[in-house]
């Protein structure tokens, strides 16, 4: 194949023009004009082909992109929200804490001023009981049964109602 070497001002409509570096324009010989501008549409179709092709990966790292960037967003978010609740459920632990181990010295006073009641009632018990003259028979009333509404003891039962009062645990 021959080529001539054509000016870039000279108008040519001939289809088989190829640029040159140089500013001038290689004309290809008419018999050769056929194949080369076959060539020339299908190195243009693929280009046009490849050019879509990228702007399609530049569109869908583009959106890979923004999603990545949401989610890195979302999950910051939701791990300062975890955060925060965790600080929540410590101080909430340390208050209840507190509370119970409050509830507990509470509830030990006041099973200890019971205990120091019961204790006290049985020492008066065994003084009336030393008190009557020191037999050995048990007096009647607490513990045989007896018809006595005291019981033996030196007061009367509507007396302690306010002394055993039960306290709700929780």
């Amino acid at each position: 194949m021959t080529f001539r070497v054509v000016r870039t001002n000279q108008y040519n409509q001939d289809l088989g023009l190829i640029h040159s570096t140089n500013g001038n324009h290689l004309e290809s010989a008419n018999e050769g004009s056929s194949i080369d501008h076959q060539l020339l549409h299908t190195a243009n179709q693929s280009l046009n082909s490849i050019s879509t092709h990228v702007s399609s990966l530049d569109q869908s790292y583009a959106r890979l992109r923004y999603d990545t960037n949401i989610t890195r967003h979302h999950t910051t978010k939701l791990c300062d929200m975890l955060k925060s609740t965790a600080e929540g459920f410590d101080i909430r632990i340390d208050v209840l804490e507190r509370t119970l181990t409050q509830r507990m010295v509470d509830e030990l006073a006041v099973v200890k001023s019971q205990l120091a009641v019961i204790v006290e009632d049985l020492k008066e018990s065994g003084a009336t009981k030393n008190g009557e003259g020191g037999s050995s028979s048990r007096p009647s009333g607490r513990g045989r049964g007896g018809s006595s509404s005291q019981g033996g003891r030196g007061k009367g039962r509507s007396d302690d109602s306010e002394r055993f009062k039960y306290s709700k645990w929780l």
